[in-house]
């Protein structure tokens, strides 16, 4: 699953660097020190995989607004929903059957019924946290959140 899952990402990634061109963001250094932590034993790496999802779904919710382009919105809605499957089935397999992960409050808004979202700040600062990321990242003259 989690082949199936890195093949996705590959794809949404090399979609945004088309729609961007120049104002994609640069090729991402890791530290291979942290990733190699998180990626040592199978609970770390469905844990870091489940916030990681998590995040890229807030972040589609977030970036809705600042689309204008019909056809971008089109594919960014698809893409967030393909997010969503694989934070759900990240969810799930760290839940078992218990059902207690799957959509909590944590993801889905407890009055709403509707996914959080999160401004570019929220991300950025969500993914520089996990110390995953050795290349600088920030907003530069983008929106905040």
């Amino acid at each position: 699953m989690l082949a199936d899952l890195q093949r996705h990402e590959v794809i949404h990634r090399e979609f945004f660097k088309t729609v961007l061109g120049g104002a994609a963001i640069p090729t991402i250094a890791f530290n291979s020190t942290t990733v190699g932590n998180l990626t040592a034993n199978r609970d770390v790496l469905l844990k870091t995989s489940q916030l990681l999802e998590d995040t890229g779904v807030s972040a589609y919710s977030g970036a809705g607004k600042y689309l204008t382009s019909a056809s971008n919105l089109l594919a960014a809605g698809k893409i967030v929903s393909v997010e969503a499957r694989h934070s759900a089935a990240i969810r799930d397999i760290r839940d078992g059957s218990n059902g207690r992960l799957f959509g909590g409050d944590d993801v889905v808004k407890k009055h709403t019924g509707l996914d959080v979202n999160a401004g570019p700040r929220t991300v950025i600062c969500a993914v520089v946290s996990l110390n995953v990321v050795t290349t600088p990242l920030s907003l530069g003259t983008g929106p905040a959140d």
